[in-house]
């Protein structure tokens, strides 16, 4: 169902509103010029009834969408564990790297090449300007900062003794 009411406007509403009142008030026998043409009662309701229809049949055809659409968003997390699954499975049997995955929908995995020696100094440079300019650490420098936080703190001096030799004040 729709999360707004469909509002009916315009000439639906006004055809809606007429075939109504026509099956209701008109006569039996009554005849009806309607742009140059004479319709019976019969006629000029199935005449509103073939112009109605579109506005019928489109409203009938979007409420069916809205459900169809309630009913894939409820089971789009269940598909897509499904096609992951399938992915692992397929990959698992054919192997990794095996062109013949693609046959069932699904991409082999890439082996990723090996950096030469200038692409990966420029990737460690790139790597520590980002972390001057956002202020954050690498890997390494956060185990060390967490074992020296981990490791117990020295324990505080005591507090001084106080003086009694003398008045603590003077009046």
């Amino acid at each position: 169902m729709s999360a707004k009411p469909e509002i009916i406007r315009g000439d639906e509403l006004t055809l809606d509103t007429f075939h109504t009142a026509a099956k209701m008030l008109l006569a039996a026998d009554a005849h009806v010029a309607v742009d140059g043409t004479v319709f019976t009662k019969p006629e000029l309701l199935a005449k509103a009834d073939e112009l109605r229809m579109p506005f019928k049949t489109k409203r009938a055809k979007k409420t069916e969408l809205e459900k169809a659409s309630i009913a894939l968003a409820s089971k789009r997390v269940e598909i897509r564990r499904f096609v992951m699954g399938l992915s692992i499975g397929l990959k698992a049997f054919l192997g990794n790297d095996n062109p013949e995955i693609a046959k069932f929908g699904f991409r082999p995995d890439k082996k990723h090449r090996a950096l030469t020696a200038e692409e990966a100094d420029k990737r460690a440079r790139k790597m520590r300007e980002s972390r001057k300019r956002h202020h954050t650490m690498g890997r390494l420098q956060k185990k060390a900062l967490d074992e020296s936080a981990s490791s117990e703190p020295d324990a505080p001096p005591p507090p001084p003794a106080p003086e009694t030799g003398g008045p603590t004040h003077v009046a």
